[in-house]
């Protein structure tokens, strides 16, 4: 009632409370009153027009896509498999593979680590054994060789330490190197050949509706709004429903025309 009135004040009123519920899809409750808003020409519909993207988990999720188009923006239709297996086995292999290998690096150096403290614990067991068999008279040389250990343990742990700021290091910057696995060297081959990209949706199902669908494109092509083709989100519908329509217009109208212009300049020229 408040649009089919074309009150300004209470439809803004509106549009921005259901603006601010970016988690509901409201687009289809009003969709055919779009000429009526359009026509009123107001900033809350244009807030309420980009406010109509949504992301799913998996889209959120996915950061790097290899793409054989690579016009950006890429607009394809979806459906229900973008919250399925459908879609993470089709865009999210890379990812998953890459958790995983991650993953198993991670156990494996938490294993080396375990080994490691249990060996470094043996050894001071086997130490401290022998200190205790041996003789006062060698307490003093002991003293002196254990310290002269103690110092040699503390060199070894601090070039280890060092070692391993340095591969710290190399991971950060990404170096090149033999050491890394063929898994690894698949991985940055595969995410050079990706492009980063944010994957959005649009709640428009409605406009695949025959009718529906002509209705918002002669509403738009008839409103003297030209601040709406500035939006994202209608430029994203034109160009896509132009992959499709352009077809129509090339058979049906351009072909048609062609052939009278021919018709024409033939009876004219005869």
């Amino acid at each position: 009632m408040t649009i089919d009135n074309e009150s300004p004040k209470n439809t803004e009123l509106l549009l921005k409370k259901l603006t601010l519920f970016q988690d509901e899809c409201y687009s289809h409750l009003f969709s055919h009153k779009f000429e009526t808003l359009m026509r009123m020409n107001l900033r809350s519909f244009h807030d309420f027009l980009e406010s109509c993207y949504f992301q799913t988990v998996q889209m959120k999720t996915i950061k790097y896509l290899k793409l054989n188009n690579k016009n950006l923006p890429w607009s394809v239709p979806h459906s229900s498999c973008l919250i399925d297996k459908v879609f993470t086995n089709k865009y999210c292999s890379f990812e998953l593979a890459r958790a995983k290998l991650l993953e198993t690096k991670r156990k494996e150096q938490e294993e080396k680590a375990r080994l490691e403290q249990e060996e470094r614990m043996h050894k001071e067991q086997e130490e401290r054994a022998k200190r205790e068999l041996q003789s006062d008279a060698k307490e003093e040389q002991k003293g002196e060789e254990d310290k002269k250990e103690e110092k040699e343990e503390d060199k070894k742990e601090e070039s280890k330490e060092d070692c391993e700021e340095d591969e710290l290091l190399e991971q950060t910057l990404q170096q090149k190197d033999h050491t890394k696995t063929p898994e690894e060297i698949a991985q940055e081959i595969e995410r050079k050949s990706q492009v980063r990209l944010t994957i959005r949706a649009i709640e428009f199902d409605w406009i695949f509706d025959d009718h529906r669908g002509k209705s918002f494109l002669r509403a738009l092509s008839k409103t003297n709004d030209l601040e709406l083709f500035s939006l994202s989100i209608i430029r994203t519908i034109v160009l896509f429903l132009w992959e499709y329509y352009r077809k129509v217009v090339f058979i049906f109208l351009l072909i048609p025309f062609l052939i009278n212009f021919a018709v024409f300049i033939v009876y004219a020229t005869y």
